[in-house]
């Protein structure tokens, strides 16, 4: 992978509690998240230039309850930030002119899941949008917001729901969406175990399938279609976060043993790649890597000088 260069840097306090988000078209601003709450920074200026309050529907003026943000992504052609929350809601943030800027009299709800939203992301053509629920399923929706897909998702060794039949939402469910750079798949990794818990579980015993199984995130790739593909052979102590490298040669998770953290590298079909160990992990985030992503050109070796031969001196 190329190396990174700081070339500048600077600060801007905000209220949220997860300081990151999209760029706009604007260079110069970034959204940054809170719990129920989106800011547009200026990074150039190192100030937050405004704020919006997502409220739950029926709650007095000014009252935002705990929704909690489940997805942010910035939508090209909409020039708004598209924001979906756990109670199912999809919202579109219009900019407000050239500076980037958003204001709570722009927000427009553009749906409503009844199941809950744990996960959104959008293809990177932004055609088709990806929505994890606590159904569990996995919803395709195209950028009109018309429906494509609603596959159920089977869960810790249960069943998905068939067509028809009736399961309440789950309480809790973790997940984490991952399109492939051409946007003609895409992985989705969930979980009912919370973080810690898959931590506890991880030091299961190598080779027991049963451990395994249940001792981390499922893993399933799927078609832009809604079509399952493969899934992800089990790993022990397996995160939540997945990442697809561009070009489609592996998909990325982040997995735990008795030994420490790993990344784990996988096939479309599935099956396991390779992995590499991870020396320093006390603050695992999930992050995309970049479109750019390319590996480090393998260094020429310079060829030894050849010795030139002295001449023998000649006799007089």
């Amino acid at each position: 992978m190329r190396n990174l260069v700081l070339t500048r840097h600077s600060y801007a306090r905000t209220e949220c509690a997860q300081p990151s988000g999209p760029l706009s078209t604007n260079e110069h601003v970034l959204y940054a998240v809170g719990k129920n709450s989106v800011h547009a920074v200026d990074v150039g200026k190192g100030q937050a230039i405004a704020g919006v309050l997502l409220e739950s529907p029926g709650a007095e003026a000014g009252e935002g309850s705990e929704r909690g943000i489940t997805g942010v992504s910035y939508v090209i052609d909409e020039e708004a930030v598209c924001v979906t929350t756990r109670d199912g809601e999809i919202v579109l943030l219009a900019e407000d002119g050239a500076a980037g800027s958003i204001s709570q009299d722009r927000v427009e709800s553009v749906g409503q899941l009844d199941t809950g939203i744990a996960a959104s992301a959008w293809s990177p053509e932004q055609e088709v949008f990806a929505v994890v629920t606590f159904a569990p399923s996995v919803v395709l929706l195209s950028k009109h917001w018309l429906p494509i897909a609603d596959i159920p998702l089977p869960l810790d060794g249960v069943e998905a729901v068939s067509e028809g039949e009736d399961r309440p939402p789950l309480s809790r469910l973790f997940a984490s969406i991952s399109w492939r750079g051409d946007g003609e798949y895409f992985a989705v990794s969930y979980t009912t175990h919370a973080p810690k818990d898959i931590q506890r579980m991880s030091y299961c015993t190598p080779g027991s399938e049963g451990a395994r199984a249940s001792a981390g995130a499922c893993v399933q790739v799927f078609t832009r279609d809604g079509e399952l593909h493969s899934t992800l052979q089990p790993a022990c102590g397996r995160q939540v976060p997945v990442a697809w490298k561009p070009d489609g040669s592996s998909i990325a998770v982040v997995e735990r043993s008795a030994t420490g953290y790993s990344v784990g590298l996988y096939e479309r079909n599935g099956l396991e790649h390779g992995s590499f160990a991870l020396v320093h992990h006390s603050a695992l985030q999930p992050h995309a890597p970049s479109s750019e992503a390319t590996p480090a050109p393998t260094p020429t070796p310079t060829p030894a000088p050849t010795p030139t031969p002295t001449p023998a001196p000649t006799p007089t």
